[in-house]
């Protein structure tokens, strides 16, 4: 394919994106505690503190937030809560810059990503995943950083199409419903590497790679693996379940 080539519609003016950031730490300090943001802290603070996610203790969900979030156990003992909480606030903030620039891009119109960030902000899902320390922001963050790679310019060369797959397995990683867009743009790749394409190629090994420290933990405990990431979520998901 050809260099990247940015198709470029007026950037973003900032104020979407600040008011964005403001609603989301505003409604941080404002949410009520959620019953599912203990097991996420405590995570965090455990991983902070050198254990291990399934060989050492419970977990629900695919491994890789508390290990971006465990630096917050050391730079703000006894405030791990409220910082879990700020920081999915800001990585909701820049998802939804990422988002606006994609629109726009797409839509040749900068109107467009000023209305796709205003509108996914007064979603009740994405205003939740800014507002608790649960695991719902940095996969959202993710994706949309996977969909930017690839939507945001004209052409996608391998470096975007790398990081892109990074961005998208780790999503997946973070949280095990991200599997299925993920595993749908890599099916993507995989066809497209029937013609030898060079950033299907790039994405595919990019999500190998962002795969590699799941794979370690699951080596580690298999069957608590399984159950934690895997077939909690499922029970969970159950149609009729109270």
């Amino acid at each position: 394919m050809a260099a990247d080539q940015v198709v470029d519609p007026a950037r973003l003016p900032r104020w979407p994106v600040l008011l964005a950031l403001i609603a989301l730490v505003a409604s941080a300090f404002a949410v009520p505690w959620n019953h599912d943001e203990g097991q996420y802290v405590a995570a965090t603070a455990l991983v902070g503190r050198g254990l291990i996610p399934f060989r050492d203790f419970a977990y629900l969900q695919t491994p890789l937030q508390p290990f971006i979030l465990a630096p917050l156990e050391l730079a703000m003992p006894g405030w791990l809560y409220l910082g879990s909480r700020l920081a999915n606030a800001a990585a909701v903030a820049v998802a939804l810059m990422l988002l606006g620039r994609t629109a726009a891009v797409l839509a040749g119109d900068r109107r467009a990503g000023i209305a796709a960030v205003l509108l996914a902000l007064v979603t009740d899902s994405v205003l939740f995943a800014g507002s608790v320390a649960r695991n719902d922001a940095l996969p959202f963050l993710f994706l949309v950083i996977g969909l930017e790679r690839l939507y945001a310019v004209k052409d996608v060369g391998a470096g975007r199409a790398f990081i892109a797959g990074l961005a998208v397995a780790a999503a997946a990683s973070t949280k095990i419903s991200y599997a299925f867009p993920t595993a749908a743009i890599a099916l993507q790749a995989a066809w497209a590497c029937r013609r030898g394409d060079r950033p299907a190629l790039a994405l595919l090994a990019g999500s190998a790679l962002a795969t590699i420290p799941t794979l370690i933990l699951f080596l580690l405990a298999p069957a608590q693996f399984l159950f934690g990431s895997c077939i909690t979520a499922w029970t969970r998901s159950r149609p009729g379940r109270n």
